[in-house]
């Protein structure tokens, strides 16, 4: 049975309160962070419409999101 073993799971956390870091990201051991950017929310619908957010839930959770926010 394919997946078996394996948990599907996606979460996501809606932040309202984030302050930038004076000193910058705090990594853990080993932890790589590539870097972030903000996008507003054009942006975000004009990337799902074009591919360039592919995974299906995480679509439909952002332009619920959008929708119910804007």
């Amino acid at each position: 049975m394919a997946g078996a073993g394996v948990i599907w799971d996606l979460y996501y956390f809606e932040i309202k309160d984030y302050v930038k870091s004076e000193n910058g990201p705090q990594l853990e051991e080993e932890e790589i962070i590539n870097g972030y950017k903000w996008y507003e929310f054009n942006e975000i619908v004009n990337m799902c419409q074009n591919n360039k957010i592919q995974e299906d839930r995480t679509v439909g959770v952002l332009l619920t999101y959008i929708l119910n926010h804007s």
